[in-house]
């Protein structure tokens, strides 16, 4: 498996507008991230399927974890994920579920914990 970094437009913003998110995923293959990318809901496809994709990184697992974790950040994502009818937070890190954000952040510090020193710095989580 591979890690990869994956900007990309979001839409519905009105008025045909979009904002470029970052996004980190885990795939076989080039061709295995491209089938996960169009599977997820908000993503801009307008002129054509590869043009919301605006850039493709192969990345480490370090740097993989630490943007996981920027993810939980973003308030667009945050915000878009609120809006499913599931209402579920997953751990980027063990890919747990839970129903509440705080009950992730208690969750986080736990694994942090165990992880103890070998913990990597980046993973110091802290709601913006």
């Amino acid at each position: 498996m591979r890690y990869f970094k994956v900007t990309m437009e979001y839409g519905h913003m009105g008025a045909g507008n979009g904002i470029d998110v970052t996004r980190y995923f885990v795939a076989k293959d080039a061709v295995s991230l491209l089938d996960k990318v169009k599977r997820l809901p908000g993503i801009k496809w307008r002129q054509g399927k590869g043009r919301a994709i605006k850039a493709i990184e192969v990345i480490n697992k370090e740097k993989y974890l630490s943007g996981k974790m920027d993810e939980l950040k973003n308030p667009y994502l945050l915000r878009r994920d609120s809006m499913k009818s599931s209402k579920r937070f997953r751990c980027p890190l063990c890919g747990k579920e839970f129903s509440a954000f705080i009950a992730l952040k208690k969750h986080i510090k736990k694994v942090k914990q165990t992880l103890g020193a070998s913990c990597p710095a980046h993973l110091n989580f802290q709601r913006s």
